[in-house]
């Protein structure tokens, strides 16, 4: 029970849980810059994906309008 506890442990407790919470909040923010970073990529590459999903469209559209001018 703290009442019944020595200052000097009160004290030693309290420094043990300070140094917790903020190993905690380096942790937190650790977590937040690499899911930062993973929504960065997600939005990459579901960018690419929809570029990859009409390029191959356009590449035959390109191809038709050039047989199409050739004469063939």
């Amino acid at each position: 029970m703290v009442v019944e506890s020595d200052p000097q442990d009160i004290k030693m407790q309290t420094r043990m849980i300070d140094n917790e919470i903020k190993m905690m909040r380096q942790e937190n923010l650790r977590l937040q810059h690499e899911r930062e970073q993973m929504l960065d990529k997600i939005a990459d590459n579901t960018t690419k994906i929809k570029q990859n999903k009409v390029l191959p469209y356009l590449v035959s559209k390109v191809v038709e309008v050039s047989l199409s001018l050739s004469g063939s």
